[in-house]
């Protein structure tokens, strides 16, 4: 099943200008958001997820709304609801509304095993 979220990434606020969502990110932070959202905007998810994961594991929310939207969608990884719910349900702890939205499509999607799945890796998640 595939779900829809209309190529939804918060690259776009990165690359048109709208600068809120990186007034907490470092400056070294913020030109890898856009480096990553340039790459992914060219189609080259590989690159976009190697540059967000590691900001993700630290715990900027931005990295990790967008891995979840491509765990959602399949994009260079393995489709995985699990794993999207889970980036998304982090992000949404770090004041992200928009991955709170996103989350609220992919769980009408999951089942009650695969959002208690998705709670467990939460619960054990540390930044790195």
């Amino acid at each position: 099943m595939t779900i829809r979220l209309g190529g939804a990434l918060a690259v776009f606020a990165l690359l048109f200008g709208l600068t809120a969502p990186l007034e907490a990110a470092t400056t070294a932070t913020a030109d890898i958001l856009r480096d990553a959202a340039r790459v992914y905007l060219q189609g080259d998810f590989a690159t976009a997820f190697s540059l967000w994961r590691p900001l993700a594991d630290q715990g900027e929310p931005m990295a990790q709304t967008n891995l979840g939207i491509m765990y959602a969608k399949g994009e260079s990884v393995r489709q995985d609801y699990v794993r999207a719910y889970m980036w998304l349900t982090l992000a949404t702890s770090f004041g992200s509304g928009e991955a709170s939205r996103y989350r609220d499509i992919i769980s009408r999607h999951m089942t009650a095993e695969q959002i208690s799945e998705a709670e467990r890796l939460i619960a054990n998640w540390r930044p790195r």
